[in-house]
């Protein structure tokens, strides 16, 4: 992913890092930070809290962030048949056609989203490649008390690009943030307590 992000760049200068995002450290601050889709792939709490803990350590004071996470609803929490999603010519020059099911766990809060792609190879054996993709899902209250007790405030709450409000329709919960100005609990350093709270 690297390679094609400078292949597409084409010699601008951007500083490209390889690294774990809950766990690395740039020794800077930047004014914007914003994720677009990959919170939901960090399942349990304690990698949630760790990658906003990153996110609170690089974001400068008056800095925003901005992320976005699929609205979880309950029609998409009951699908598991199949169903053909879409078809494209790959490199060999075969149609690959995508299908897939999908799963939801209602007490981890995860969905198993897999992706099933079918072609056939230059002997007409037809060949199947199954991918699994799981993903945390969150509901607006608990997506907006994780940033509460990460350090953030919510400026602003979207349901789509278009900044359209969040409603019972929306496909994505966007939020954007700043850093709380004071802050005293942090990634599960210490229990909720309603006197040790970020303030605005």
């Amino acid at each position: 992913m690297l390679v094609r992000a400078r292949d597409k760049a084409k010699g601008l200068s951007i500083r490209w890092v390889e690294a774990d995002a809950c766990t690395f450290h740039l020794e800077r601050q930047f004014h914007l930070i914003f994720e677009a889709g990959t919170f939901q792939h960090f399942l349990n709490r304690s990698d949630q809290e760790a990658v906003l803990a990153r996110v609170h350590e690089h974001l400068a004071p008056e800095g925003c962030f901005a992320l976005s996470v699929g609205f979880t609803r309950p029609k998409l929490m009951t699908n598991t048949e199949m169903h053909d999603w879409f078809s494209y010519v790959n490199e060999n020059g075969q149609e690959v056609r995508v299908s897939g099911t999908y799963e939801y766990d209602p007490v981890r809060q995860i969905s198993i989203e897999t992706a099933y792609r079918c072609w056939r190879d230059t002997e007409g054996q037809e060949r199947v490649r199954r991918t699994p993709l799981a993903l945390r899902h969150f509901f607006p209250q608990e997506m907006e008390a994780l940033l509460h007790y990460n350090g953030f405030v919510v400026m602003e709450r979207y349901g789509n690009w278009d900044l359209s409000p969040l409603s019972s329709e929306s496909g994505v919960m966007i939020y954007v943030c700043r850093k709380a100005r004071r802050v005293r609990y942090i990634g599960g350093l210490s229990p909720p307590n309603p006197r040790m709270q970020p303030t605005a």
